[in-house]
């Protein structure tokens, strides 16, 4: 069984849970991730977990294959779901830095060149 973690919006209204047994990080460059700086991981739609309510979660996509996710009471972008062939959500992106348990600053960071590929 893979260690599970814990991750939340700045308010707390957004919280998620995931499993993994090792992250594989990485940044992207497109325009909105350039902006809010999220540092992901990519998690089976198996393993992530949302908390409710739901109501509290804002969706933004400026690309079909991809719904960011963010808290509506403080902003924060905590996850992303991504969409393979017509099924959405069978990815989801977590915002590292929204995982309290998670030293960022310690992590191999890949790039992912997002302004070019999506």
């Amino acid at each position: 069984m893979n260690p599970t973690y814990a991750g939340s919006c700045h308010c707390g209204a957004v919280e998620f849970t995931f499993e993994v047994d090792e992250f594989a990080a990485w940044q992207c460059n497109c325009s909105l991730c350039r902006r809010t700086g999220a540092i992901y991981h990519r998690v089976e739609a198996t393993c992530f977990h949302l908390k409710e309510p739901l109501v509290e979660l804002e969706s933004y996509g400026s690309k079909p294959l991809i719904s960011h996710k963010r808290c509506a009471r403080c902003g924060v972008h905590t996850f992303s779901q991504v969409k393979f062939g017509h099924e959405i959500g069978a990815l989801y992106c977590v915002n590292l830095l929204c995982v309290g348990d998670i030293e960022t600053n310690k992590l191999s960071v890949e790039q992912f060149n997002g302004a070019r590929d999506l």
